[in-house]
């Protein structure tokens, strides 16, 4: 929407929306509209306005005000999207952290493990080894 009585300069009033360029700043006159003024009662206050500029400054704000929280949605939305794909990139990363800290067991030495041990399948034998014992005396099977 154009709104033409609003005008914005960088010179001016250090950039904020104004009306006509008057220098009464937009947010003059919805502070003024908020406090409970109505549009005589602030073209008597500021004389040098119009009534059509009152009812652009509002429609201006109600605008800005749409913009800001429709953008906000659109940021929440967009956060959200990246905090889950960064959870996801993060769950995989841990995963592969994880694994690559295992240590890694040649076949060779899964089947010494397994002959002085025993495997999981033997783990109801008799003669199976207690890891904790071996851990505990540290022993040594080379």
């Amino acid at each position: 929407m154009q709104f033409a009585r609003i005008t914005t300069n960088p010179q001016k009033m250090g950039g904020v929306p104004c009306i006509r360029s008057l220098r009464i700043p937009v947010t003059t006159v919805v502070d003024m509209f908020a406090d409970g003024m109505r549009d005589q009662e602030i073209l008597q206050a500021l004389p040098s306005l119009e009534a059509e500029d009152i009812h652009e400054a509002l429609q201006y704000a109600a605008t800005t005000l749409r913009v800001n929280l429709e953008t906000q949605g659109l940021k929440e939305v967009v956060q959200q999207t990246v905090q889950e794909t960064m959870n996801g990139v993060l769950r995989k990363e841990k995963f592969a952290f994880i694994f690559s800290q295992m240590p890694y067991v040649s076949d060779e030495e899964q089947a010494d493990i397994e002959e002085h041990f025993g495997s999981p399948s033997d783990y109801d034998r008799s003669e199976f080894v207690d890891m904790t014992d071996w851990v505990r005396d540290e022993t040594s099977f080379k």
